[in-house]
């Protein structure tokens, strides 16, 4: 599984493709992609399915999944949301889903509400890779901001626990080394997450990418 924002940007987009490419079996869950009049641009790839929230409002989500199969859940999509159900060997179904949480917008937001309830009602294990634009130190930032503590107060609200290990910087500028990027699963499938980790690969993104794996039993 692959985490990464990739701030409209063409050459992110290119640098992602050629690393999917590689896998058999994939999820990538991608925010702000590289987007031209309302379509997402630089993700085609042969063999990958394409999924966004929403097909018009310029999306800031979408998720590309190989090798697994898939169904889309467009009534919890909008241009900051994208969930699929995807069949997984553990459980018979679960819910990916790539979240960006607008800066200027108090989280949590109304829609991945929707979606974590839902998942919850129906026992379906949930994993979620959101751009939170928020710092605490539960996801490893130096720092706690009103967003973050709200994000947080929210999250003990629901079953989902937080992935991230470490403090690796995950958005990565100038004069600015941070933790804004969150993975976040339902306790019943926790356990199937390893090797999650912040990739120091150059990503042609101020945010870095993402990596783990999502398995039924633990490696060797």
């Amino acid at each position: 599984m692959v985490q990464i924002n990739l701030q409209h940007c063409r050459a992110s987009a290119s640098v992602l493709c050629k690393q999917l490419s590689e896998y058999d079996t994939v999820i990538a869950f991608v925010q702000e992609p590289w987007i031209r009049k309302e379509k997402i641009l630089g993700l085609n790839i042969k063999g990958i399915n394409l999924f966004r929230g929403c097909l018009s409002d310029h999306p800031r989500t979408c998720v590309l999944i190989k090798g697994l199969n898939t169904l889309d859940l467009p009534q919890f999509g909008t241009r900051d949301v994208t969930a699929v159900r995807i069949d997984y060997k553990k459980a018979d179904r679960m819910v990916v889903a790539s979240i960006y949480l607008p800066i200027d917008t108090a989280p949590p937001t109304k829609e991945p509400e929707q979606l974590v309830s839902h998942c919850e009602s129906k026992n379906l294990p949930l994993v979620i890779a959101c751009d939170s634009n928020s710092h605490h130190t539960a996801w490893g930032s130096s720092e706690c901001n009103a967003r973050g503590i709200r994000s947080l107060e929210y999250l003990a609200t629901t079953g989902l626990e937080i992935a991230n290990i470490g403090a690796e910087p995950t958005y990565v500028a100038s004069n600015k080394r941070t933790v804004i990027d969150i993975t976040l699963a339902s306790g019943s499938i926790m356990q199937d997450i390893h090797a999650w980790e912040v990739s120091k690969e150059d990503t042609m993104s101020d945010h870095r990418r993402i990596n783990f794996l999502l398995e039924q039993d633990k490696p060797a």
